[in-house]
């Protein structure tokens, strides 16, 4: 029987997941628990989609305005940084 790793059950993540994690992780503030929230969630969208996280954080996880205003804020330095 093949085995499964313990690497093989991890989520694929995203660019962007992985972005907002090394760069708010820990921090003390609004974008830091969006990406607490993210890095606990295995369930969180694996594409790099704007539409695809704003519906997953509004209809899968029912999100506050204030979580998705931080999403949106965050997604905006995200892109800024991809094309600067």
């Amino acid at each position: 029987f093949p085995t499964r790793r313990s690497s093989d059950l991890k989520p694929k993540r995203s660019a962007f997941h992985r972005w907002v994690v090394k760069c708010f992780l820990g921090h003390d503030d609004p974008a830091g628990d969006l990406a607490y929230d993210m890095a606990r969630d295995d369930f969180f969208p694996e594409d790099d989609n704007y539409d695809a996280v704003y519906d997953y954080l509004v209809y899968q996880r029912e999100a506050s305005q204030e979580c998705i205003d931080v999403f949106k804020a965050v997604w905006k330095m995200y892109e800024e940084r991809a094309y600067a």
